[in-house]
Parts: structure tokens; sequence; C-alpha cells
């Protein structure tokens, strides 16, 4: 497991397309002190996305392993656009 301290993304892609596929988030929760834990035997070099409710606001973040195995996580702070089924981030290779 590791203990979320996240850098800043700040960027998403809007798609304007009917049915568009967006990244779906996997629900976290905070434990009794407040603190959210990812697993992190499910992180890959794909980035996965995860939503926690921290007291009636959607924080969410993103999660993946670099080419050394390390772990990253980064919240997506992206005010505009996020959590539109319209905006979401696109992974191409190893560029997020």
């Amino acid at each position: 497991m590791v203990l979320v301290t996240c850098a800043v993304f700040s960027a998403c892609e809007n798609d304007t397309r009917t049915g568009s596929a967006y990244a779906k988030y996997n629900e976290l929760t905070a434990d009794g002190n407040g603190n959210v834990q990812i697993q992190t035997k499910g992180i890959t070099q794909t980035a996965k996305f995860f939503n926690f409710d921290a007291n009636g606001v959607t924080v969410q973040l993103v999660a993946l392993r670099d080419k050394n195995n390390g772990v990253h996580v980064a919240f997506n702070t992206c005010q505009n656009c996020s959590p539109s089924p319209k905006a979401y981030y696109k992974q191409s290779g190893n560029v997020l």
C-alpha cells in the first residue's frame, strides 16, 4: 500500500462525441483518521483512476507505475472539466 502524497495534474482532454468511452474511476474511502490508501498491487504502467469523498467533495486521483516500477499518484485538479464524462485523461504509450 502507499499513503497518498501527490503531485498535481491539471490538464485533461475534452471529447464532445456522444457516448465516448472515458476513464472509469475506482471508489476509495478514507480510514478513521482521514487517510486514503491505494493497494499498489493493481497499479501498472497504465493509469488507474480513483475517487474519494472528502466531506462532500469528490477528490480524484491518478496512479501509475514508471519504467523503474515506482508508483506515482497525483490529484486531478481540472476544475473546468472534471468530473464531466466528456473530459478525461488519455494515455498514449507512456504519456498521459
